[in-house]
């Protein structure tokens, strides 16, 4: 399989009342001009799972930085105060996007047309093949599993090593998982529940001395745990965060 190589019934009144307004609040002036073309970002409210939080993000509409590997990636956007989204805060991202209200930078709404582009450009299957990072690594000490990652704490992103958490997936499941129960019942690191259902996402269980990206191309769409972080090619990228607080590392 070629991506393991790289890795109704409603009045119109109540159709109005659901529609989102044009406008969200203000982002903060420092904020936004930190960052170029803001509205090149989708905003990620902040969340809290568990034990896990992270404030209000800017995640970008597109992959950047492609050809590079996962260190110099980490490196490049650690240099320009941005971060690699964690897989979780990936998971919050796509069931924004499927849940077609969103706005970006500027606090515009950004269209359902927009946010289905989006999804087509990361989720269908098709040619050519798409692939992004995401933070996190794995390593193993003894016979258990860790993952390392980057957390905010107190205003800054610091990264952060904790055992893998014994109810995640741990087996390939190539395919499939369902892409729909693994957004909705991830667990706080992100991964796929040892209960999730089955369905046509493929699923590449973590590995020592491997990372975390998500994958597209003809053969299937793959949360792929199982990258070469030494590998780099012209279509792995990364989605860009910022952090609406300005957190640093």
């Amino acid at each position: 399989m070629p991506i393991t190589k790289r890795f109704f019934g409603k009045t119109l009144s109540e159709i109005s009342s659901e529609l989102p307004p044009e406008k969200k609040e203000p982002v903060s002036e420092s904020i936004v001009s930190s960052i170029q073309n803001p509205e090149s970002y989708i905003t990620l409210p902040a969340r809290k799972h568990g034990s896990y939080e992270y404030p209000e993000i800017f995640v970008a509409k597109e992959r950047t930085l492609q050809g590079k590997n996962w260190y110099e990636a980490q490196e490049a956007l650690s240099a320009e105060n941005k971060f690699m989204p964690t897989i979780k805060q990936y998971v919050d991202f796509l069931s924004l996007l499927k849940s077609g209200k969103a706005y970006d930078g500027n606090g515009a709404f950004v269209s359902k047309q927009e946010l289905d582009s989006i999804l087509d450009d990361i989720l269908t299957v098709r040619n050519p093949w798409r692939a992004e990072w995401l933070d996190a690594q794995f390593s193993k000490q003894g016979q258990r599993l860790y993952i390392s990652y980057h957390k905010f704490k107190q205003g800054k992103l610091e990264q952060v090593t904790e055992s893998l958490q014994e109810y995640h997936l741990m087996q390939d499941k190539l395919p499939g998982i369902s892409l729909d129960d693994w957004l909705q019942n991830a667990t706080e690191q992100g991964l796929p529940s040892s209960r999730t259902k089955k369905g046509s996402l493929y699923f590449w269980h973590p590995r020592e001395n491997h990372v975390a990206g998500f994958v597209a191309d003809s053969n299937g769409a793959s949360l792929y745990c199982y990258g070469d972080p030494r590998v780099s090619d012209s279509a792995l990228g990364v989605r860009e965060c910022v952090s609406a607080e300005g957190a640093s590392r």
